[in-house]
């Protein structure tokens, strides 16, 4: 098999366990009752979560889908999008969790990495005491909700549903 082959064949398994964790973690999005959907490729988002919020505002997230590797995980910041949710898929097990800019900063932080000022990739190292510090942002029905009704009392209403 030629050099060129096998690069193609690795990037291909990539690209086939990017879209697994993408479909994980829709699948977990449909589960708490929110609207997933997908994003052509080019930008960081893989995926748009809509709501309904118990006050009648329609809310959308982006969603960005990131896997740790077998002894790191690689956190991008440079996006500086509003309500980013970071959700990682982790394990064979394919357990989810879901944090924001802020909440996965707090987690550096506490992994004694605080030039986060100025960096835009911070790559941590997959150990117990990170996967300790991911735990309570492992994804329920509630933890995703959570996302939402945080955003709605940060904004007025615009759109109105259900009067």
């Amino acid at each position: 098999m030629s050099p060129r082959t096998r690069l193609n064949l690795a990037r291909m398994e990539k690209e086939r366990v990017a879209a697994s964790h993408r479909d994980r973690v829709r699948a977990s999005l449909l589960a708490a009752g929110m609207h997933p959907a997908y994003v052509a490729r080019g930008s960081r988002i893989d995926l748009v979560a809509y709501h309904v919020s118990t006050k009648g505002m329609f809310v959308a997230c982006p969603v960005t889908v990131r896997a740790p590797e077998a002894s790191t995980l690689t956190l991008y910041f440079g996006a500086r999008i509003k309500n980013m949710i970071y959700a990682f898929v982790v394990g064979p097990e394919r357990i989810v969790y879901a944090a924001n800019d802020v909440e996965l900063r707090h987690v550096c932080l506490a992994m004694d990495r605080p030039a986060l000022t100025r960096a835009r990739r911070i790559t941590l190292p997959w150990n117990d005491k990170l996967r300790g510090l991911l735990e309570p942002y492992r994804v329920t029905r509630a933890s995703w909700a959570r996302f939402f009704e945080r955003e709605v009392g940060r904004r007025r209403p615009q759109l109105e549903l259900f009067r």
